[in-house]
């Protein structure tokens, strides 16, 4: 299966059918964030600390998960840390099946102060971490091409990648839902990191240079 397809979630994707690539076992999906709470890809990457701290709360298990910051440490050291961050004034929310999880997590959301607690398994768990060629600044779309890279695939398409095949349009289907900024969306929309993720796109494409990445609109 050298073919893979990287899911998007600009509204493009909509003129998709994900079903028929489900379907498709010679094909592998790659999704970006939240596209969790539509279609279960074969791998989900995500890199923001609120997107994935709803992945664990909802111990979401049906998507191999790939966090480019996941570092589980034993939980011998959780109240210490814990009471720490506490101490310092922050909110301190916990996500994951607390019950069932000897590793966690930590993620700082500094706009609202906020420390969250993620728990996962040290066996078996579908979270890992996954190491990225670009920055880890990039946007999950270019993660996500990334890790179908390194996972071999030769064939590499692209849906809902609306900032690339429209021309900067960066409107989201899941803008204004949960754990997704409020002021994201409407034709002016512009991320401060736009000029980067065009600079990367070139920057994954030079360095997977026998790989072929094609952009569906």
């Amino acid at each position: 299966m050298n073919t893979a397809y990287i899911i998007g979630n600009g509204l493009s994707r909509k003129k998709h059918s994900l079903g028929v690539l489900a379907r498709d076992k010679n094909v592998t999906t790659f999704g970006c964030n939240v596209l969790f709470r539509d279609f279960p890809a074969d791998y989900l990457v995500a890199n923001d600390a609120l997107v994935i701290y709803e992945i664990v709360r909802n111990d979401y298990t049906e998507s191999k998960c790939l966090f480019t910051d996941w570092n589980p440490i034993s939980r011998d050291h959780e109240e210490s840390l814990v009471e720490s961050f506490t101490n310092q004034g922050y909110t301190v929310i916990r996500g994951g099946n607390e019950n069932r999880g000897d590793m966690f997590s930590l993620y700082g959301w500094e706009p609202t102060n906020t420390v969250y607690v993620l728990y996962s398994q040290s066996i078996g768990t579908p979270y890992s971490k996954f190491t990225p060629i670009i920055s880890e600044e990039a946007s999950t779309g270019i993660h996500a091409i990334d890790a179908a890279c390194q996972d071999g695939h030769t064939e590499i398409k692209c849906i809902g990648f609306d900032s690339v095949t429209e021309k900067g349009n960066y409107r989201n289907l899941y803008e204004g839902t949960e754990n997704y900024r409020r002021d994201v969306g409407g034709e002016k929309y512009t991320p401060q990191k736009a000029d980067l993720w065009k600079e990367h796109h070139s920057l994954i494409k030079k360095h997977y240079g026998k790989v072929n990445i094609e952009y569906i609109p």
